[in-house]
């Protein structure tokens, strides 16, 4: 009941603003004391404290929370509330993180095609995938609509405290059924997401060299990992195959650039299909192998300077 009038006293917010004043107040820091500045809004308070719970109610406050972080991209005062004298953003990237600790490190063999999960594999086997991905969603729902300090502080929890703290590990697990499960998780998650902003750091995150592979040695990328291992055979490379389906099908720039278009400018000469003859043996970074016979005889008029 509580939760509900919660959910239309945030509505009312949305259609009258000046309603806010009644419930939020905030009074600026004394430059002559150090006492921190009094801030009250019970209705924010009490909704985040529900906001990862898996009940029904937790609906309703989740997306009454966004209504109030909406009207805080058009109110300092409350933005400044939700940054500095809560903490929000710390509740959002912390609570998904321990959703995914609560999810199964091996999936149940009995799931159909275990390296790609359906919403039915969801329902069936793997029941606490449902309040991690409600969260994700929300996290979507949070990028869409706050402001933009807002989501960048979220966003940054989320590299840090989600991505690089907990999913990381996860994803270089020594036992190829833990990895396995890892590796569909991620996928699961890019598949879900919509907003450009909460899909910027999954990309970093992918793209970014995280992984120690010895002394001595540079970092390694996780996209590096996964496409590592596709050479081997079972599960663990039929769910590595898929997630890079998925991250190829974002048609991100970031990801084409990294993974497709940098190693074909490093060697262009390992990526030339041999369809006529003979091709050049020039290795020259950046030169072109066409056949000579081609360029001779006027077929391809090209300037091999221009490559």
């Amino acid at each position: 009941m509580l939760i509900s009038l919660l959910h239309h006293l945030c509505c009312c917010f949305i259609d009258d603003v000046s309603l806010l004043a009644l419930f939020f107040s905030r009074k600026p820091r004394s430059s002559s004391t150090a006492t921190a500045s009094t801030t009250s809004f019970p209705v924010f308070t009490i909704l985040k404290q529900r906001m990862h719970r898996p009940e029904l109610r937790a609906t309703k406050a989740r997306d009454a929370l966004l209504h109030i972080l909406q009207l805080a991209r058009r109110n300092d005062e409350l933005q400044q509330f939700i940054l500095v004298d809560s903490d929000f953003c710390q509740m959002v990237a912390v609570g998904l993180s321990a959703l995914y600790s609560a999810l199964p490190s091996v999936l149940s063999p009995h799931v159909k095609g275990i390296w790609r999960l359906t919403g039915r594999d969801i329902s069936a086997h793997v029941p606490e995938l449902q309040p991690f991905l409600t969260t994700l969603e929300f996290c979507n729902s949070v990028a869409r609509v706050a402001s933009g300090r807002v989501v960048d502080r979220v966003m940054s929890l989320l590299y840090d405290g989600f991505l690089v703290s907990v999913t990381t590990p996860a994803l270089l697990q020594a036992s190829p059924a833990e990895a396995m499960a890892a590796t569909a998780y991620l996928n699961l998650s890019l598949q879900l997401i919509t907003d450009p902003k909460l899909m910027r750091p999954f990309i970093r995150f992918l793209l970014a060299p995280l992984v120690d592979v010895g002394a001595g040695n540079p970092r390694q990328r996780l996209a590096d990992v996964i496409i590592s291992r596709i050479e081997g055979k079972g599960e663990l490379c039929l769910a590595s195959l898929r997630i890079l389906d998925t991250i190829v099908a974002l048609s991100c720039e970031d990801v084409m650039l990294e993974l497709c278009f940098r190693p074909i400018q490093a060697r262009p000469w390992r990526w030339v299909v041999c369809t006529q003859g003979c091709f050049t043996t020039d290795s020259r970074p950046g030169r072109s192998l066409l056949h000579s016979d081609f360029v001779d005889s006027g077929v391809v008029d090209l300037d091999l300077e221009d490559f």
